[in-house]
């Protein structure tokens, strides 16, 4: 469950808008709904003796309205397109609310359940360039050091460089051929990483910061993946 407050310009507009979305039945909205028009900002000031109106009551621009939508509607409104004139907006003070609460779901657990999904897919997108598994991100490893040593080496063999020579006749035709492309596949791979992961930082940052459910929402939809 999850309260929206709408702030419009009149009943009419906002009804017209929520049918056009399936929240409408018979002219009626579905669901827990308070209409309540124009909100006082400051009360009016009256004479004690005489009862009569001294300063009139200033009102909040616009009409608002307080929808309790079930985890269903709730979807439903987030990914709407609202009318000029309509809008989402946190309850102005005095508002009247269900049972005196406004009701949110817990960001930080959206948060953290956004963010583990960027996890995954940025680690979906280097197993996508890379095999993936520990066992072989070591065998990998091994393969870069020895290949960055063995042409630095002006006496390489086999004995030293297991992981190079085991290539020869398969990666390349020679030793360092086989370095040399090690070495070419590494570094595209660590350009590509540093890519996914500038993205996967940005992403989660931006999570963090969303402050809404739709924000939320839109932050990770809008993450920059290569």
């Amino acid at each position: 469950m999850q309260d929206f407050c709408f702030k419009t310009t009149d009943q009419g507009t906002l009804t017209e808008a929520m049918d056009a979305i399936g929240l409408v039945v018979d002219g009626d909205v579905v669901g827990d709904w308070l209409w309540i028009g124009q909100v006082v900002e400051t009360p009016g000031v009256y004479d004690p003796a005489t009862g009569e109106e001294v300063t009139p009551a200033g009102y909040l621009d616009g009409e608002y309205a307080v929808y309790r939508a079930t985890d269903a509607q709730a979807t439903v409104i987030e990914a709407a397109t609202w009318p000029d004139g309509i809008s989402l907006v946190e309850p102005p003070a005095g508002l009247p609310l269900f049972g005196g609460e406004w009701l949110q779901p817990d960001l930080a657990t959206l948060q953290a359940e956004a963010c583990a999904r960027v996890d995954a897919r940025a680690e979906d997108l280097r197993n996508a360039v890379v095999t993936p598994g520990s066992g072989q991100m070591a065998a990998y490893r091994r393969k870069e050091e020895q290949a960055r040593a063995i042409l630095q080496d002006p006496e390489p063999n086999e004995t030293k460089y297991p992981a190079i020579y085991n290539e020869v006749g398969i990666t390349a035709n020679t030793a360092q051929e086989v370095a040399e492309e090690i070495l070419a596949k590494a570094a595209a791979w660590w350009e590509a990483g540093d890519v996914i992961e500038r993205a996967r930082l940005a992403g989660k940052r931006a999570v963090l910061a969303a402050t809404s459910v739709a924000a939320i929402q839109a932050a990770e939809a809008s993450v920059n993946w290569p």
